[in-house]
């Protein structure tokens, strides 16, 4: 199932994301749950 996310919450950042690093090409995302998702950024 698909969701989109339309508009930023800081309490729901809080609480699932543990960090976000900013790279040249790209976004990494961990969660607290320790999955980690790398996003591209685009062109």
């Amino acid at each position: 199932e698909r969701h989109d996310i339309s508009e930023y919450d800081e309490k729901l950042v809080r609480k699932y994301i543990k960090k976000i690093k900013v790279y040249e090409d790209r976004f990494s995302v961990t969660f607290k749950s320790e999955i980690s998702v790398d996003i591209e950024r685009a062109s």
